[in-house]
């Protein structure tokens, strides 16, 4: 699938297909990186946000996977937050 195929289509499936079976790591991971920033207007905890961000430095080498671990586990406690009673 092409870039202009993807634009003029819109189906996510295909896409999904591509990178799965053909797509680096790398690939892999800037594909979720940039899911999350379609829906990012709805991450309303700034530790959510970091994640996000973090998730962005680790793939550009900017981030160890520690640190990007720490973003992960604020934001997981995040969602608890938010999802308590």
């Amino acid at each position: 699938m092409t870039e202009r195929e993807w634009l003029e289509n819109g189906r996510i499936g295909p896409l999904i297909f591509y990178v799965e079976n053909k797509g680096s790591e790398r690939k892999l991971r800037l594909f979720a990186h940039a899911c999350c920033r379609r829906i990012e207007h709805l991450l309303i905890d700034h530790r959510s946000l970091a994640a996000l961000a973090a998730l962005e430095n680790f793939i550009e080498g900017k981030c160890a996977k520690e640190e990007l671990e720490h973003h992960y586990r604020q934001a997981g406690e995040a969602v608890k937050a938010i999802e308590a009673p």
